[in-house]
């Protein structure tokens, strides 16, 4: 519901090591698929390569689909008229609540120095220390709120716990060892408890003043237009997811 019949997508990539090259690889096969079958033109191309390739289109492409790494270059480099997100914000959709992830970002006005923060990651195969975006977060956060904050990290797919008590925040992983219904049953989980729960991606995506172009093409999309309007820290957007 993104992409339009008889235009081109373009999925921009990145050369990837071991295991995270085998997952990309399959993520961008199954997207790929998906835009055959909507009868759109599926391109892949890599960063550096992007312009060129732009420069050959009859007609601008139809939505461009970036990593999160590089999303924030590329926000400065596409047109501001042309859709552009990121895998990230699609997998969030895919899998769970976006408006819930977004309103989980909306509250980090409210965090503050020695709040307590839970960060969960639900692969069994790579332990949260092999995440250099994980190591770095406790920093990120730090300078973003003014203060040092009191993290805990969970690793695995049961290692998230039933009560969140004494939690302000949980940051959570892609998902992408977790089908729908359990990425929604955590949400919910963490909704009755009164704890906000973030993407991690796209808490990513905000600390780098990027959420509101990732989230546009969302926005466009009139099948998707609902009445959230918030502020993200002090980056006005709307949210309309």
């Amino acid at each position: 519901d993104l992409i339009e019949e008889g235009l081109s997508v373009l999925f921009v990539t990145r050369n990837d090591p071991g295991d995270r090259r085998k997952r990309m690889e399959a993520i961008y096969c199954r997207l790929v698929r998906e835009a055959l079958d909507a009868g759109t033109m599926p391109l892949l191309v890599k960063e550096a390569n992007l312009p060129s390739v732009m420069s050959t289109l009859f007609r601008p492409p139809t939505l461009i689909v970036a990593d999160v790494e590089h999303f924030d270059r590329l926000a400065r480099m596409v047109p501001e008229d042309i859709p552009l997100t990121t895998l990230s914000v699609l997998a969030a959709r895919e899998k769970g609540n976006l408006r819930g992830f977004v309103e989980g970002i909306v509250s980090l006005r409210r965090l503050r120095p020695g709040d307590r923060v839970l960060i969960v990651e639900a692969c069994a195969y790579r332990p949260l220390s092999e995440h250099a975006d994980y190591l770095s977060l406790p920093t990120i956060l730090r300078t973003f709120i003014g203060g040092p904050l009191r993290i805990t990290t969970a690793s695995g797919p049961d290692a998230f716990p039933e009560s969140l008590r004494g939690y302000q925040l949980v940051i959570h992983c892609a998902a992408c060892c977790l089908d729908r219904p359990e990425m929604l049953r955590r949400q919910s989980l963490a909704q009755r408890q009164g704890v906000p729960l973030v993407n991690h991606a796209l808490l990513q995506t905000h600390l780098s003043h990027s959420l509101s172009r990732a989230l546009a093409p969302l926005r466009q999309n009139g099948a998707l237009l609902d009445d959230l309007e918030s502020i993200v820290d002090d980056h006005r957007v709307r949210v309309l997811a």
